[in-house]
């Protein structure tokens, strides 16, 4: 922005209409419309009333300047204030986030569920895998998905959090001396990892074509699952990365949780086909805000 005009501070003389203008250097070079002259013995900058139109114009632009300053800085204000007030608190939602939790909800149980897990367990179904089988299949994809996100999360805020507080805060520093010089009860520093952890959940999906790859060859290689190309399970495993992953990427993370056959059924799971007291087996795990947190969506299992 350019630099602003001193207060305009105005003097009639002489009856012709003249005043007298603190101007900056640069307002006196502006069209040649001001000059110099001598009033009372003090040096000003004075001009004629016919260049007044001129005049104006400039100083609106220049008010229209500020008024655009002053509302980026409330803006910014705003959007500072809103992210240390939902600093590590789950339950202030930004709604400008399109991957806030509850968003993540929407697309977990009526799109991942839904759809893509019916229609990846009728295609299993149709090459001759049995149905407990198929989905014990697709409960180890959105599992192992959920534990691998989690885990790359995990390691990805720590190697950020370590190379910022190397590279910028002590750049000197030896390993000792780093984690020394790097208390968990730093008030700074923690606002500044909030900052850190905002900013890797807005670019969080440029991430994900790698971490699919290595899922897709971990469900074919370690889970013995086969995947072939443009089949409904491959988008199945897909979508469970993506949500998975922005799950991992919420601060706190959100926290999916599985039944196992024997559990009392304590209302955190719906019914598959059959209803009762005990869960015989998992069939899609629930979601919590976070770990021990408050439940935002059930799970299904086959009650006994």
């Amino acid at each position: 922005m350019k630099q602003q005009s001193e207060p305009l501070r105005a003097t009639y003389a002489n009856y012709d209409q003249s005043f007298k203008y603190g101007a900056s250097n640069e307002n006196v070079q502006i069209m040649g419309i001001l000059r110099s002259a001598n009033i009372g013995g003090e040096e000003v900058y004075v001009y004629n009333a016919e260049n007044k139109d001129i005049i104006i114009k400039h100083l609106r632009e220049e008010l229209k300047e500020r008024d655009d300053e002053i509302g980026h800085l409330r803006t910014r204000l705003s959007q500072v204030s809103s992210e240390k007030i939902r600093q590590g608190n789950p339950n202030i939602a930004d709604l400008s986030d399109t991957h806030r939790p509850m968003k993540l909800i929407e697309l977990y149980y009526d799109h991942l569920y839904s759809k893509e897990w019916t229609k990846a367990f009728e295609e299993m179904s149709l090459n001759g895998t049995g149905e407990k089988q198929t989905i014990k299949s697709l409960l180890r994809i959105i599992k192992h998905s959920y534990k691998f996100c989690m885990k790359i999360s995990t390691e990805q805020l720590q190697a950020m959090k370590k190379s910022f507080a190397k590279d910028i805060i002590f750049p000197l520093a030896d390993h000792a001396e780093l984690k020394a010089a790097i208390p968990e009860s730093n008030k700074e520093l923690k606002e500044i990892f909030s900052v850190l952890t905002e900013s890797r959940k807005r670019v969080g999906a440029l991430s994900l074509p790698k971490i699919k790859q290595a899922f897709v060859q971990m469900v074919k290689m370690d889970l013995r699952i086969p995947i072939k190309e443009q089949s409904s399970l491959k988008l199945y495993v897909n979508r469970c990365v993506e949500l998975c992953w922005f799950m991992c990427l919420q601060d706190p993370p959100m926290y999916v949780e599985w039944c196992v056959s024997g559990d009392h059924n304590t209302g955190d799971f719906s019914s598959y086909t059959r209803s009762g007291t005990t869960v015989n087996f998992c069939v899609w795990p629930c979601v919590r805000q976070y770990e021990n947190g408050p439940l935002m969506a059930k799970g299904v299992a086959q009650m006994r």
